[in-house]
């Protein structure tokens, strides 16, 4: 169960980035609006690869209900999440470099999922300081220029494939025999059951 949880959000996180990969490749579209919309997704695909950490580090005596649930706890805050994740990998599995982590947390996480809406983005960049926007030294519109959605995005990736090495790591295989397979829909279920619609 926790194999499937795991890999169902490091999946969701490869969507995102597939899409994030498709804009980035279209320059067309670079603007306050688009690069919200891109980095929101690049918050998605971070907050879905640190919730597939805490599943795939979880204890042996942790159960996927418990591990699932604390993953969603955290709810969007990377913070919350990325802490959970580095007791869980601390002697076990490689995480970011601490710059890597502080583009992430403390700065790019500035943005909210509410960003995806252009008039949030722009009435945040309007109350910045005019001569730190010119010089790129705004707040929040320096979050939002490509060069640094480019940047963060590569370390977004680099955690995707932190998150791909612990679920190999650590998870069972998904594939089975038609003999377990009617077990294996019958622990969804009860899954589903037990969060008591906290899924």
């Amino acid at each position: 169960m926790k194999s499937t949880l795991s890999h169902s959000m490091y999946m969701d996180s490869n969507d995102f980035h597939w899409r994030i990969n498709t804009i980035l490749q279209n320059q067309e579209f670079y603007n306050i609006s688009f690069n919200s919309k891109i980095g929101v997704d690049i918050l998605m695909a971070i907050e879905s690869d640190l919730k597939s950490l805490i599943i795939s580090l979880s204890k042996k005596d942790e159960t996927p209900e418990e591990a699932y649930l604390t993953a969603r706890k955290c709810g969007h805050n990377l913070k919350k999440l990325y802490d959970n994740v580095e007791l869980r990998a601390k002697n076990r599995l490689k995480l970011l470099t601490s710059n890597e982590k502080k583009q992430i947390i403390g700065k790019f996480d500035k943005l909210r999922v509410s960003n995806r809406y252009k008039i949030i983005s722009l009435l945040k960049i309007r109350n910045e300081d005019p001569w730190s926007k010119i010089f790129g030294f705004g707040e929040f519109s320096s979050i939002l220029d490509i060069d640094n959605i480019e940047k963060t995005e590569k370390i977004a990736l680099k955690l995707h494939q932190i998150a791909r090495i612990s679920i190999e790591r650590n998870s069972d295989p998904l594939s089975m025999n038609g003999k377990n397979l009617h077990k294996y829909h019958d622990r969804i279920f009860e899954f589903e059951s037990n969060l008591r619609g906290k899924l």
